[in-house]
């Protein structure tokens, strides 16, 4: 059956099997039948108002965005504010679009999982095994720095063990602690990969330079970080808007790293606008830094 109202366009297929009072989708009861329920299939992307969600900066979306993203790979976020009280953890292929960055906004007002986590989170949960092909995409993320004040390890976006990765034309702003950060895993000796990470055309601004970096990079290889404008980032004691910096393990690697045509206008972070520290004894060799084409203005050091 394919039904069309406003809902948008949704598709229903009866599973005789589920007995479970919620099996993944939105549950029609055909007649007080207990045996069975008409569950809500997805073909393409959702909308997360589909699930529950509202946009009206009043009520809290976390539920209904995570709904939506265990259900599709797809998932358009429309024009509103939508107030987030806790993580929101992406799968493998999750694709999260919303209509811009000035208009589809990301409120972060709650709890982080911790630690070193993001409130969008990926993680493989294996040294083995990578996350594919996550897309962030037109968004405006909000962490409230200016209210909530600094928390060095709430990251707004959180990556570890991801290949194939895109952060584009989002506006990152008030960063508790970095705005994006690509890890490995959530304690030393936890090990993992990122592998081509491109994050481009955003703007990050960190209000009142009570954040740690705009990006951290504890482990990549093939990094792509062009055409971004930072502002107003970082604490005296942080590194700067960009730092490279592999924790303490040999098995982290930082390499293929590319930073160029970025406008970085102020930071006050006590190394520099862009910071690379290897300072550890790497299994695999640090390589191929690219910095060119940048502009910086208004550093502290």
């Amino acid at each position: 059956t394919k039904g069309d109202g406003a809902f948008g366009s949704h598709f229903f297929e009866w599973d005789a099997t589920s007995i479970e009072a919620d099996n993944g989708g939105t549950i029609i009861k055909l007649d007080g039948v207990d045996t069975g329920r008409y569950k809500l299939k997805y073909s393409g992307s959702v909308n997360v108002k589909w699930f529950g969600a509202f946009g009206d900066g009043v009520a809290y979306e976390t539920s209904a965005i995570q709904k939506a993203i265990n259900n599709s790979k797809d998932i358009y976020i429309p024009v509103g504010t939508y107030l987030l009280d806790n993580t929101i953890f992406l799968k493998d292929s999750t694709s999260i679009i919303g209509e811009s960055s000035g208009s589809t906004i990301l409120n972060i007002l709650g709890n982080y999982y911790k630690p070193s986590s993001g409130i969008l989170y990926a993680n493989s949960n294996s040294s083995s095994e990578t996350l594919n092909n996550i897309e962030i995409k037109n968004l405006t993320i909000n962490g409230n720095v200016d209210t909530l004040g600094f928390s060095q390890h709430d990251h707004s976006i959180s990556l570890h063990g991801v290949r194939d990765a895109t952060i584009e034309n989002c506006n990152i702003i008030g960063f508790r602690g970095d705005g994006i950060y690509i890890g490995s895993g959530l304690s030393d000796g936890d090990e993992r990969h990122n592998y081509n990470i491109s994050i481009i055309n955003n703007i990050f601004d960190g209000i009142n330079f009570d954040n740690r970096n705009s990006i951290s990079i504890i482990d990549c290889d093939g990094c792509n970080i062009s055409n971004n404008i930072f502002k107003n980032t970082s604490r005296s004691d942080m590194p700067g808007a960009i730092d490279i910096e592999p924790n303490t393990g040999s098995f982290y690697r930082a390499q293929n790293i590319q930073i160029t045509n970025n406008n970085i206008i102020s930071t006050h972070g006590g190394l520099a606008a862009i910071s690379i520290s290897i300072y550890r004894e790497l299994t695999e060799e640090p390589k191929n830094f690219t910095i060119n084409n940048n502009i910086i203005n208004g550093t502290a050091n």
